[in-house]
């Protein structure tokens, strides 16, 4: 496996056997120049979508077509933010991640880039990205409480800020595990 800057995280060469029947797969992007940052990205807002308007990782759900949850986490960030990933810059997954509102699992790829690329984003799917730099992340600063209501009730959540973007969420809960070095 690759080394990456800023994380010690032990990743695996082996796709994560899921314990939901419905799996998705994000991309972390891992932009090394000019300082290694996460990219994310904000959904763009739908009715339909469980999701919608949050801060999240480029991703989506396995498709018939995809052989693995790579091939799924590489088609997703094309369709999303139109950036090309490849397999040379994969460097392993993160364990699956149930999700909270639906009976789905969620597969992290980490993936590693020398330089940010160019995004262009389908403003079906996205609003906005933003690179954020790890050192940043690992802040006490960028770990706040976060205040939200689902309709129903309100919640208090763990999240990461960093200007004008909240993440919150299995976004959270990914990033945290890469941060901090634990399962989930």
């Amino acid at each position: 496996m690759k080394a990456i800057s800023g994380i010690d995280y032990v990743l695996s060469a082996e796709e994560p056997k899921p314990s939901a029947d419905k799996t998705a797969s994000v991309s972390v992007i891992i932009v090394q120049k000019p300082v290694p940052s996460i990219l994310f990205i904000e959904r763009a807002k739908r009715d339909e979508d469980k999701w919608s308007g949050q801060i999240a990782l480029p991703g989506g759900r396995r498709e018939v077509g995809d052989a693995t949850s790579l091939d799924t986490a590489i088609r997703e960030s094309r369709e999303e933010i139109g950036v090309e990933l490849h397999k040379e810059e994969f460097v392993g997954y993160m364990p699956a991640f149930k999700t909270n509102v639906a009976d789905l699992c969620v597969i992290p790829g980490v993936f590693l880039v020398d330089d940010k690329p160019t995004v262009v984003v389908n403003r079906n799917e996205v609003n906005s990205f933003k690179l954020v730099p790890l050192d940043y992340l690992k802040t006490d600063s960028a770990k706040q409480r976060y205040r939200f209501s689902d309709g129903v009730k309100e919640r208090i959540e763990d999240a990461y800020v960093y200007k004008d973007y909240t993440v919150w969420g299995i976004t959270y809960r990914i990033i945290n595990c890469l941060l901090e070095n634990h399962e989930s």
